[in-house]
């Protein structure tokens, strides 16, 4: 309103004007996305159609709202001269100032690079290169492996396995970790597992000694559990996930 002399209610049209096209292209974007998740499972029906209906009352009832909100406007446009007197006012029109400065920059900054097309392509593919090449150089886990001092084994045994087998395979396991001079304790639970409950499931919790006592990478959670897998992933009668 203050650039280009407008009155609230104009400032507000011109204003929905710009932006109805991006609102109109949210919700359709939205809606391509949620319709196909209600189908995709039974848990997500609720999910989806709570985000449809937010997306549809969002659009709709923005444009009213946001006309309606033009009275408000106006009353504060009226009193704004007063308030610019203030030291109130006085910050706001710094910060204004501010931002403007920023964006005038900005669009010179743009302007250059139009009026040098050749550069700002190599620019652009030097960038691009840096990208990929970070992107291949660096680890490919978001956090590195940390040795948290203990881990925990799932034990899912076939489907009809019984109790007395899933008992042996569980001494077998706790008898070869107990071995291992970096385990300090080690318990097991019968019955239960990740994968759910059953006589053919159970988990496995090992505790490793202090730091101080196991130095050295083959000392690490992390290798104790590749010789674990690396005894045990050969039998047929059991299958272990950490």
């Amino acid at each position: 309103m203050s650039e280009e002399g407008l009155s609230p209610l104009e400032a507000t049209r011109k204003a929905m004007k710009q932006i109805t096209g991006a609102l109109i292209g949210i919700s359709l974007v939205l809606t391509a996305v949620f319709i196909p998740m209600a189908f995709s499972a039974v848990r997500l029906e609720r999910f989806t159609g709570n985000s449809l209906c937010r997306s549809f009352i969002d659009v709709v009832f923005r444009f009213p709202r946001d006309v309606a909100d033009a009275g408000i406007v106006r009353h504060v446009a009226e009193t704004d001269s007063q308030r610019t007197q203030t030291r109130e006012g006085r910050l706001f029109r710094m910060v204004q100032s501010g931002f403007r400065e920023i964006d005038h920059a900005l669009s010179i900054v743009g302007g250059r690079i139009l009026k040098h097309n050749p550069i700002s392509i190599v620019v652009y593919v030097l960038i691009i290169g840096l990208v990929c090449l970070l992107y291949l150089k660096l680890p490919s886990s978001f956090l590195p492996s940390e040795d948290q001092g203990y881990f925990i084994t799932n034990i899912q045994l076939p489907v009809g396995a019984t109790k007395e087998r899933t008992d042996e395979v569980l001494r077998q396991v706790e008898d070869y970790f107990l071995k291992q001079p970096e385990i300090e304790s080690f318990i097991t639970v019968a019955g239960f597992s990740f994968n759910g409950r059953g006589q053919n499931s159970a988990l496995s919790f090992g505790r490793l000694k202090d730091w101080n006592k196991r130095k050295g990478a083959e000392h690490t959670v992390q290798a104790v559990i590749a010789r674990a897998a690396a005894k045990f992933l050969q039998s047929r009668t059991q299958s272990f996930f950490r």
